[in-house]
């Protein structure tokens, strides 16, 4: 089935790319905290990104410390314009879901586990 532009398409798609650059905008940000340990565990504790091979020496701490704080001041100013610009969005991804989305991103992580150790009687 094709899809047929209306002229109310028109009115609403500028709003809509704009939604979604803004949920892109704040589902990037949700990742960084993420990134940001990871970045740690490489600087600090020697932590290969690949989780593979052999450990790397990690920085002097100053060192790593400065790196860090850097990359701090910019999440935060990444969050600052976040609220500025998806304050709904951020505001919606802050809230705590109830116990009953825990147990089903659970059971979604746990399936490839349980696929992987079923076997065969």
């Amino acid at each position: 089935m094709a899809l047929r532009e209306t002229p109310d398409m028109a009115n609403h798609l500028p709003r809509m790319l704009a939604n979604q650059r803004r949920r892109h905008l704040v589902t990037q940000l949700m990742t960084a905290p993420r990134w940001c340990e990871q970045l740690e565990d490489l600087l600090c504790h020697g932590t290969s990104p690949t989780g593979y091979g052999a450990p790397l020496e990690p920085l002097p701490s100053d060192e790593a410390e400065d790196v860090l704080a850097s990359v701090r001041r910019l999440l935060e100013r990444w969050r600052r314009f976040a609220a500025t610009y998806a304050a709904g969005e951020l505001e919606d991804v802050d809230q705590v879901r109830v116990v009953s989305e825990t147990r089903r991103w659970a059971r979604r992580g746990l399936e490839p586990a349980q696929a992987t150790l079923s076997f065969d009687e």
